[in-house]
């Protein structure tokens, strides 16, 4: 009679601890990957979202500045926490220029290691914090910058949300990852570290000084824009 000859117990409890070895080190880099992905196309929707509902504003008030439109709609100031509070969001008259969610809370924390300006518990930004398409968070980088002039540039910090969205009692408990945007008087939306045929997020956002863990993060919006909403870092 022919004999088959099986696989040991041991043989097999070895292989399967093998199996989970590789796994174990192979899988934090592919969920990584995969996370990143959505980062990109995520923050470009924001960017997009935002841009449209300035535009929509200075188109309506026959403006090309973002002053000069609030000060036809009778605003005290032409500050940019007026102009998201009371204007992009929830404008009494026309309605408002962009769906999203005001949430109650200030206190914001990211997730991953590459943050703005190398914070790690959240920025602390200024003024209301609203959620765009229930995904990205938003809040002024001061509550006190003005488009004063017609070169006015203010900064918002984008709160990516990606996997690790989390809202409970209509409160952003965590987030991916932290940007800034820049949002001129002219109602351009440009991701920091990306200026209109210039890339310079340079060393912040460097290829080695992200490993060395040296880079400060302020460029990356600019970098992930500049490469094609892709998140390489």
């Amino acid at each position: 009679m022919k004999k088959y000859k099986g696989f040991t117990l041991a043989e097999i409890l070895i292989t399967i601890a093998i199996i989970g070895v590789v796994a174990a080190l192979t899988a934090p880099a592919l969920i990584q990957s995969a996370n990143n992905a959505k980062i990109g196309p995520e923050l470009a929707n924001a960017i997009s979202t935002l841009e449209n509902g300035v535009q929509q504003f200075l188109s309506d008030n026959n403006s090309d500045y973002i002053s000069v439109a609030m000060k036809k709609t009778g605003a005290s100031d032409t500050k940019l926490e007026t102009l998201i509070s009371s204007y992009l969001f929830q404008h009494s008259i026309k309605g408002a220029y962009i769906k999203g969610l005001k949430l109650t809370t200030t206190s914001l924390t990211p997730t991953t290691s590459y943050k703005w300006n190398g914070e790690e518990g959240g920025l602390s930004g200024d003024g209301s914090t609203w959620i765009l398409n229930n995904k990205t968070a938003i809040k002024v980088e001061a509550d006190d910058c003005n488009f004063s002039a017609t070169d006015s540039i203010c900064g918002i910090i984008f709160y990516t949300s990606g996997y690790q969205k989390k809202v409970v009692n209509n409160k952003l408990v965590t987030g991916k990852d932290v940007f800034k945007i820049n949002l001129s008087n002219q109602g351009e939306v440009l991701p920091e570290g990306q200026t209109p045929g210039h890339d310079w997020w340079g060393t912040t956002c460097g290829d080695a000084e992200l490993k060395a863990g040296t880079a400060t993060g302020v460029g990356c919006a600019g970098r992930i824009a500049t490469k094609g909403w892709k998140v390489d870092y």
